[in-house]
C-alpha cells in the first residue's frame, strides 16, 4: 500500500461534506490492474481491467485518486471477498502537498482465492472515498475482456502519434513564411487541424507522416468561433486511421498527455504535459487547457492521452484571429495554457463537398495575411490622442470599460517602402463579423518618414475581444486585439 501525489482519470466523482476548514473530498479516479509502477513521480497501470484469473494474475493493484485538501490524511482500505469475508488494511498517514494525491493497494492472489465479485472501499480521514468492484474468474485471462486498456511503451506512443502528425507549412502571396502550424491525419484523405492554421496564409502545404508533400486548396468543413477546420490533403481517399478517441468525459486536470514537437519537417520529438484546466464557452464550446508544447505550441497539433487515445487538437487560442505569435503568447499566458479543441466538436458529413479555400477567403470566412508590417513601427490602442502639432496617444492601453465613451486606434508609420494608397480601419467582433469600417482615407508616406494615423471609435456595447485591421487599399498593414470590459 502506498501514496502518491499527482495523476487523474474520470472514473468516479463523489462529493462528501467537510469541517470548514477542508476543501470537499472529490474521488477523481478508482482504476485496477494487474500491475503498476511509478513513473517519473506518477503512478500508472501497465493495463486497467476489471477482470482478473487466479491462475495468470498474481495480484490486482487498485488506485484510487482524489482532490481535497492538502494537509495531513488517513487512508483506510477494506477488501470484501464474494463470500462477505471482509478484512482492513493498516491505517496510511499521509501529508499531501497539495489538493491532489491518491494511494494505491494491493491485493495478492492464488488458485486458491475465492472466485467471484470482489470490492475494495477506501475511506479518507473517516469519509467515503470511493469504492470499486472487480471480478476473480479462472480462465479470465485466457479469454477475451471488455474495456481493457493498455499503457504503450513511450517508443509506441511515439510511433503511433508520428502516424498520424502532420506538418502545415505556410506562407503569403508576397512568399513570407510564416509559423508553422500542424494537423490530424484522419481517414479518407481528411486533415482535422485549427482555423488559426488557415488564417492568414495564402499557400499551406502539408508534409505527411511518410514524408509527402501535398498543397491544401479546400475546406470541407469549419466553425471560427469553436477553432476547427477540416481540410482535404490526407494520404488518399482509401487510407483509413484505425485511432481510439478518448471519452470528453474521462479528461481530467491533471491528465499526462502527449503531442510531437516538429523543429523541421521531418523531425519530430515526444513532448509531454498536462491538462491544468478547462475553459470556453456556450458559443466557443468547450475547450481542455494545456501544457504540452508550451505557449508557442502550434496550433491544429493533435493531443493524446498516456494511452495514446486522441483527446483533440490544439486550437489558437480562446480569441479568434488571433494569428500572430506574439498574439498568440499573449492571449495563452492569459490562459495559463493552450487551448485543446475536444475531437467531439468535429462535423462533417462524410459526401461533404470541399470549398476552395480562396473562396472561403475571398468570402470573409477566413483572415487575410498581414502585409507590410515592416512600414509600422508601432500601432494600438488609447484612450485620447494629444492636439499637438505632432499627435500622440495618450493613455495606451489594450483595455477599456464599456461605461467609457470612446477609444483610439492608432499607428506611426515609419515606412520602409514606399506606402500608397487608401487607407482603412475595419474592426471585427468574435464572430469575424465587420462593425466598422471607416471611410477611406488617401495616403503617401516615402520610406524614412514617420507620422501618425488615429481613428476614434465609440465604444463597442457588448463586452468581449475586438479586433482592428488597418488596411491599405484592403490589405491588412496593421492588426490589434482590444478587450471591452463591462
Amino acid at each position: 500500500m502506498t501514496v502518491i501525489p499527482g495523476l487523474a482519470f474520470l472514473v468516479a466523482s463523489l462529493q462528501v461534506g467537510t469541517t470548514s476548514s477542508q476543501q470537499p473530498l472529490t474521488v477523481l479516479r478508482i482504476v485496477a490492474g494487474p500491475h503498476g509502477e511509478v513513473r517519473n513521480g506518477t503512478f500508472v497501470l501497465d493495463e486497467e481491467r476489471a477482470q482478473f484469473d487466479p491462475a495468470k494474475d498474481k495480484e490486482v493493484v487498485v488506485y484510487f485518486q482524489w482532490q481535497g485538501s492538502s494537509g495531513a490524511h488517513r487512508m483506510v482500505a477494506q477488501w470484501k471477498s464474494p463470500d462477505g469475508a471482509s478484512s482492513t488494511a493498516p491505517p496510511i498517514d499521509y501529508t499531501a502537498p497539495d489538493r491532489r494525491f491518491g494511494a494505491f493497494w494491493t491485493l495478492p492472489i492464488t488458485t486458491a482465492s475465492a472466485t467471484g465479485t470482489w470490492s475494495v472501499e477506501a475511506t479518507v480521514d473517516g469519509q467515503p472515498g470511493g469504492r470499486f468492484n472487480f471480478d476473480l474468474v479462472v480462465g479470465a485471462a485466457g479469454a477475451p475482456v471488455a474495456n481493457v486498456r493498455h499503457l504503450p511503451t513511450a517508443g509506441e506512443l511515439f510511433a503511433r502519434v508520428s502516424a498520424v502528425f502532420v506538418v502545415l507549412e505556410r506562407s503569403t502571396s508576397k512568399g513570407t513564411h510564416l509559423d508553422p502550424a500542424a494537423a490530424y491525419m484522419a481517414s479518407s484523405g481528411r486533415l482535422f487541424t485549427s482555423v488559426t492554421a488557415l488564417d492568414g496564409a495564402d499557400a499551406i502545404t502539408a508534409v505527411l507522416p511518410d514524408g509527402k508533400r501535398q498543397p491544401i486548396t479546400s475546406v470541407i468543413a469549419f466553425n471560427r468561433l469553436q477553432d476547427w477546420a477540416i481540410v482535404s490533403g490526407g494520404s488518399d481517399t482509401a487510407h483509413v486511421v484505425s485511432q481510439p478517441i478518448a471519452a470528453e468525459s474521462s479528461v481530467q486536470i491533471g491528465d499526462r498527455v502527449y503531442s510531437l514537437e516538429a523543429s523541421a519537417p521531418t523531425s519530430r520529438v515526444l513532448a509531454d504535459g498536462q491538462i491544468t484546466g478547462r475553459a470556453g464557452s456556450s458559443t466557443s464550446g468547450p475547450r481542455f487547457v494545456t501544457s504540452v508544447g508550451g505557449p508557442e505550441a502550434p496550433p491544429g497539433e493533435p493531443v493524446f492521452n498516456e494511452y495514446g487515445e486522441l483527446i483533440g487538437i490544439m486550437g489558437g487560442s480562446l480569441v479568434p484571429g488571433a494569428t500572430d505569435l506574439g498574439d498568440l503568447i499573449r492571449f495563452r499566458g492569459e490562459l495559463r495554457g493552450s487551448p485543446i479543441v475536444p475531437i467531439s466538436l468535429f462535423r462533417s458529413a462524410l459526401d461533404a463537398a470541399p470549398t476552395a479555400i480562396v473562396d472561403v477567403r475571398a468570402r470573409g470566412d477566413l483572415l487575410l495575411p498581414v502585409e507590410g508590417g515592416m512600414n509600422v513601427a508601432s500601432g494600438g490602442f488609447a484612450r485620447s490622442m494629444s492636439k499637438s502639432s505632432v499627435p500622440s496617444p495618450i493613455d495606451e492601453r489594450r483595455d477599456f470599460s464599456a461605461k467609457e465613451k470612446e477609444f483610439f486606434v492608432f499607428i506611426a508609420w515609419r515606412a520602409q517602402t514606399r506606402v500608397k494608397g487608401l487607407s482603412t480601419l475595419r474592426v471585427y467582433d468574435e464572430g469575424n463579423h465587420v462593425l466598422v469600417d471607416s471611410k477611406p482615407a488617401k495616403v503617401d508616406i516615402r520610406p524614412d518618414n514617420f507620422m501618425w494615423s488615429s481613428w476614434k471609435m465609440p465604444i463597442p456595447e457588448r463586452p468581449g475581444v475586438y479586433r482592428a485591421d488597418v488596411m491599405i487599399d484592403g490589405i491588412p498593414i496593421w492588426r490589434g486585439f482590444v478587450r471591452i470590459s463591462e
